[in-house]
C-alpha cells in the first residue's frame, strides 16, 4: 500500500512540488527575491524583509552576485545585508553573523566617508559602504519552498 500524503510543499505519491514565489517576488535560481519600490533606512529594510519571512539579501558568492544582476534597475542603489562589525571597524559581517569572505567592492571602497558609513549597498552590482540612515531601495531573499 502506498501512502498518499498532502502537506505544504509535498503532494502525492512521493512527488515533490515546489511552491512558487509569492506574488510580487521574482524567482532566480533556487531563490525568491523581492525588490522594493520604496526607499528606507538599512534598519527598516532589514525589518521589512523579516516581516516577509525573508532576509536582506546576503551576497556571499559570485553566483548570488550574478543572480542579483538580473533584478537591478540600472544605477539604482539597494541595501544588502552587510554591516560593519561595531567592535572591529574593518570587519564586515552578514546579517547571519558570518564574516564577509566574498566581496564585490567598487573601486576605492569601502572608504567609511566621514567615519559614518557602516552599512552595505549595491549599485547595479558593485558594493559601496553607506550611512545606515540614508534611504535606499532594498532586496529581500527567501529560499523557494520545495
Amino acid at each position: 500500500m502506498v501512502a498518499h500524503t498532502r502537506f505544504k510543499g509535498v503532494e502525492g505519491r512521493g512527488k515533490r512540488i515546489c511552491t512558487p514565489c509569492p506574488v510580487g517576488w521574482k524567482m532566480v535560481g533556487s531563490s525568491c527575491y523581492f525588490v522594493s519600490n520604496e526607499d528606507v533606512s538599512w534598519d527598516l529594510a532589514r525589518d521589512e524583509c523579516y516581516k516577509m519571512n525573508s532576509i536582506l539579501v546576503m551576497v556571499k558568492d559570485k553566483t548570488e552576485s550574478d543572480n542579483l544582476k538580473t533584478l537591478f534597475t540600472k544605477n539604482k542603489r539597494y541595501w544588502i545585508g552587510l554591516r560593519r562589525d561595531p567592535s572591529e571597524i574593518h570587519i564586515w559581517k552578514w546579517l547571519d553573523g558570518t564574516q564577509m569572505t566574498f566581496s564585490n567592492w567598487a573601486v576605492n571602497e569601502p572608504n567609511n566617508d566621514s567615519g559614518r558609513e557602516h552599512c552595505g549597498e549595491t549599485i547595479s552590482g558593485p558594493w559601496n559602504d553607506r550611512n545606515c540612515g540614508d534611504k535606499l531601495f532594498y532586496i529581500c531573499r527567501k529560499i523557494k519552498t520545495c
